[in-house]
C-alpha cells in the first residue's frame, strides 16, 4: 500500500528472497502470490523480530510460542506458490529457551506446514526488557545448539545467522550446517559479500 515501488529488484539480484511478516495464513497466502508473480525466488516468514510493534501486530519471534499458527501460515503459502517458503527465527523465546522447545517449534513447522529451510538466529529473544538492537547483541550465542539441530534434523535445510563477521567464520559453520546468513556484517560492509564465490 506504499506510495513507491518497494517489491522492486534489479535482475542482478537473484536469488532473491521476500521476508514477509504476518499471523493469518490467508493474507499470506495473498502476500506470496503477489511475491511470486513479482520473480522473487523465496518467500521468508519472520519469526524472530522481538520489537513491540512487531509484537502488537502478532507476528515475529512471539510466534515461536505458536508453532502450530506458524505451520498453517507456511502451508497456506505452500500452496498457493511453487518457490520454497521458509522460516527466519531464534532458538527460543523468554524463559521458554530449552532445546525441547526449539526442536518442537521446528518439528511442527516442518511436519504440518511442510516448511523444509530455517535459518536460525543463535540467540534467544526477550519480547521484554530488551530493545530490538539489544537483542541482536545482549542474549549469549549458542552456536552449537543450532549444529545439534542439524544433527537431530539431517533432511532439513538449517543455516545459521547472528554474530558472523568474516567469511572465514562462515566456513566453520558450514562445516556443520547447510548455510550461513550475514546480517549486520552484510549491509556494514557489503563489499565481504564480493569475496563469498571465490
Amino acid at each position: 500500500h506504499g506510495k513507491g515501488d518497494y517489491l522492486g529488484f534489479g535482475d542482478a539480484e537473484h536469488p532473491v528472497a521476500l521476508q514477509l511478516g504476518g499471523s493469518d495464513p490467508a493474507d499470506l497466502a495473498q502476500c506470496a502470490k503477489l511475491a511470486e508473480e513479482r520473480g522473487y525466488d523465496e518467500i521468508n516468514l519472520n519469526v524472530g523480530c522481538p520489537s513491540d510493534r512487531v509484537q502488537n501486530g502478532m507476528f515475529g519471534a512471539c510466534l515461536m510460542a505458536q508453532a502450530s499458527l506458524v505451520a498453517d501460515c507456511i502451508k497456506a503459502m505452500r500452496d498457493v506458490v511453487s518457490i520454497p517458503v521458509t522460516v527466519k527465527t531464534r532458538i527460543g523465546i523468554d524463559e521458554q529457551d530449552s532445546y525441547e522447545f526449539l526442536c518442537d517449534f521446528v518439528q511442527q513447522v516442518a511436519e504440518n506446514g511442510g516448511c523444509e529451510t530455517f535459518i536460525i538466529h543463535a540467540r534467544k529473544a526477550w519480547l521484554s526488557g530488551l530493545s530490538p538492537k539489544e537483542n541482536r547483541e545482549v542474549p549469549p550465542l549458542d552456536y552449537p545448539r543450532v549444529y545439534q539441530l542439524k544433527r537431530d534434523f539431517p533432511a532439513l535445510t538449517i543455516a545459521i545467522n547472528g554474530g558472523v563477521k568474516t567469511l572465514e567464520e562462515a566456513q566453520q559453520h558450514l562445516q556443520h550446517l547447510d548455510g550461513v546468513m550475514m546480517g549486520r556484517e552484510a549491509y556494514q560492509n557489503p563489499g565481504i559479500l564480493a569475496r563469498v564465490d571465490s
